[in-house]
């Protein structure tokens, strides 16, 4: 998943503040998305980051996020069982879906 920002940063190629678009790739709701691009508005410069460290980082999240979730699900559980019971078969048939398409947006150019 990625998230698109935008923003006023000084531009190294205008040598002005410009306004530029700011591209996350990573999981925004657990808080660790990482900048993957950079891009000046006005003079259409664009800076990446390195995919491969991109790639680490998002692995190492991953991890953290598969033995996490227990935890995360046996609160989710305590505060509304109900609830947690009529969404579960709509979170089962969806996750594959979801999390294939978290991969894909990370691994993609």
């Amino acid at each position: 998943m990625s998230v698109i920002l935008k923003g006023e940063l000084y531009c190294l190629h205008c040598h002005q503040e410009t306004p530029h678009t700011l591209i996350y790739a990573g999981h925004p709701l657990s808080g660790e998305s990482y900048l993957k691009k950079i891009k000046c508005e006005d003079c259409e410069t664009v800076i990446e980051l390195d995919r491969i460290k991109i790639l680490e980082l998002y692995g190492k999240q991953l991890v953290k996020r598969v033995l996490t979730k227990p935890i995360r699900l046996t609160k989710e559980i305590r505060a509304d069982l109900t609830n947690f019971i009529k969404s579960l078969p709509i979170r089962i048939i969806t996750k594959p879906y979801r999390a294939a398409k978290e991969v894909l947006e990370i691994i993609k150019e």
